[in-house]
């Protein structure tokens, strides 16, 4: 059988290019091409976790993989959606090893198993923005966040940022409800 729970689960990341052994943002100033060699990035700096109406958050994937470990060795089956899950998919692959994918398109899963837990993709499900899908569901999707910083786990947070993410994972359970 199934849990009952709606999961929801969504990360938080910067994107920048490593200069000088720095990861630094992209530089608008400076043509394409001056990235073209340059190795690329991605910083995960939070996540977030909803259980129904309760959100967790963390900062490093090390603090959600005992949550993990706990809903896939259960003896009845989890699903944890995810908008965009292509996008959770490669981060988690850090932590977890996936019993199951399945895909219609590499890079493009629709489902990810780790034992008793299924990771479901909302976007390939509603094939709707997430900010689409808020206003769907009645919510509003907070934009007012600066893509060009770069952060990590040891960043402080404001609290527009943590209102940000919260609102991610809220959206999610809301229509799944």
């Amino acid at each position: 059988g199934y849990d009952q729970t709606i999961f929801a689960f969504d990360i938080e990341n910067s994107n920048g290019y490593v200069i000088d052994g720095i990861a630094r943002p992209f530089d608008y100033t400076k043509p394409p091409s001056y990235y073209a060699d340059v190795e690329k990035v991605s910083l995960l700096y939070m996540w977030q976790f909803a259980v129904d109406d309760t959100i967790f958050y963390g900062r490093t994937l090390d603090e959600f993989k005992p949550a993990l470990d706990y809903l896939a060795n259960r003896p009845y089956k989890s699903i944890i959606y995810i908008h965009n899950a292509a996008h959770e998919f490669m981060f988690l692959l850090n932590i977890i090893e996936y019993t199951s994918v399945f895909a219609r398109k590499a890079h493009r899963p629709l489902k990810m198993e780790y034992g008793n837990v299924e990771f479901h993709c909302t976007y390939m499900l509603t094939r709707q923005s997430l900010k689409a899908v808020a206003m769907s569901v009645g919510l509003i999707k907070y934009d007012d966040f600066d893509y060009d910083e770069i952060k990590t786990p040891i960043t402080p947070l404001t609290s527009s940022e943590l209102r940000y993410g919260g609102r991610d994972v809220e959206i999610i359970v809301k229509l799944i409800e």
